[in-house]
């Protein structure tokens, strides 16, 4: 990888992380649901995300 490639490649690498980021935050700053049967459902999906782990 030449230079120049390796200039061009940081600022994108720094876009993707700050998009990441983002939506991780988007993702941890939901509002709460209101209703018990949401809120049930909510924990549900969470707790199944956390046992199958990343990737």
């Amino acid at each position: 990888m030449s230079d120049h490639e390796q200039q061009q490649s940081a600022p994108r690498r720094g876009k993707v992380l700050e998009a990441l980021a983002r939506a991780e935050r988007k993702a941890f700053t939901r509002p709460a649901p209101k209703s018990a049967n949401a809120q049930v459902k909510f924990l549900l999906t969470r707790a199944k995300e956390v046992d199958q782990g990343p990737g």
